[in-house]
């Protein structure tokens, strides 16, 4: 399967801090990736990084999109590339209609007004927006209605890598279960590449192939998503799932993740979670861990497991 992006060894700063220390992370064509971490974590620095937003620039370190290196791309280069976020709602303007704004983007891809048309009444089809393609943004629209348009307009400017920013958040349960079907069936049907940045570990892991999970600037352990959740292996990603409710578990073993949340600005030195973890040792203290691999896309940074 041919690698869509790779990113090497990235580091960002945000003015005198650095937000992400040497972050490595590989999606192939037709995967499904959770990039799953906590606030400050650096989840949005990267996203921002990734798409070439101006403000972010990479201090080390490449991103590769399809074998080129986009590393100093500009933004607007990398979404003719493919490469770019969900579409988001522009500022309220009187009188502009999701219709409208579908017609623009087919426009710029260069299809005909029927060809155009025949994509608009189907994606508004399938993700229920029908009686929405005529009205005023922003009049009446509820949270998941915007979300739903968001991801139509996203799709009809035909992405190669569909990056998705927390795409449950705000919206109710139903509505959350039905916008993931409607992602699983468009990744069953067309192979679409996804990448998922969440915090949301229960809501989309049913759908990813793999899942990275981030804590202070890099990804401390990766694989797939299966072997994450049966068989996870950091003290994070432990901790991590035990504070999660299960509807068959027990209320009394769900955990609150231990110890005090980290500064980023001041982080600790050595490994970043040693001040909460129950496996800390001296050498935890002072050093941060290489990646231990369990196999070629399953690793894990902690020291426990280095003379394994």
């Amino acid at each position: 399967m041919k690698t869509l992006l790779k990113v090497e060894d990235l580091s960002v700063d945000v003015g005198s801090t650095r937000i992400l220390k040497g972050l490595n992370l590989s999606v192939d064509r037709g995967e499904v990736i959770l990039l799953l971490g906590p606030n400050g974590s650096g989840k949005s620095t990267f996203l921002h990084t990734l798409i070439g937003d101006p403000r972010y620039k990479p201090a080390s370190g490449r991103i590769i999109f399809d074998g080129a290196d986009v590393s100093q791309l500009p933004m607007v280069d990398r979404i003719k590339l493919g490469l770019s976020l969900g579409f988001q709602f522009p500022p309220k303007i009187r009188g502009v209609t999701l219709r409208f704004l579908a017609e623009k983007i087919l426009e710029k891809r260069g299809l005909t007004r029927s060809e155009a048309g025949r994509l608009i009444e189907k994606y508004s089809h399938i993700l229920n927006l029908d009686y929405l393609l005529d009205k005023d943004l922003y009049v009446g629209y509820s949270g998941g209605e915007i979300k739903r348009a968001e991801l139509m307009l996203t799709l009809l400017q035909a992405p190669r890598l569909l990056i998705l920013d927390e795409p449950t958040s705000s919206l109710d349960v139903l509505t959350q279960k039905y916008l993931l079907k409607f992602l699983l069936d468009l990744h069953q049907k067309t192979g679409q590449t996804m990448l998922f940045i969440t915090h949301d570990l229960a809501a989309i892991a049913e759908i990813a192939d793999r899942t990275a999970i981030m804590y202070l600037g890099d990804i401390v352990e990766a694989g797939p998503t299966e072997e994450i959740f049966y068989n996870p292996r950091h003290p994070y990603t432990i901790a991590l799932l035990n504070s999660i409710p299960s509807i068959t578990g027990k209320v009394e073993d769900v955990h609150p993740l231990p110890g005090p949340v980290p500064d980023p600005v001041n982080p600790p030195p050595g490994c970043p979670y040693h001040p909460r973890c129950p496996f800390s040792f001296d050498k935890c203290k002072s050093k941060k861990p290489s990646r231990f691999y369990f196999d070629h896309d399953k690793f894990v940074a902690c020291h426990r497991f280095e003379t394994k």
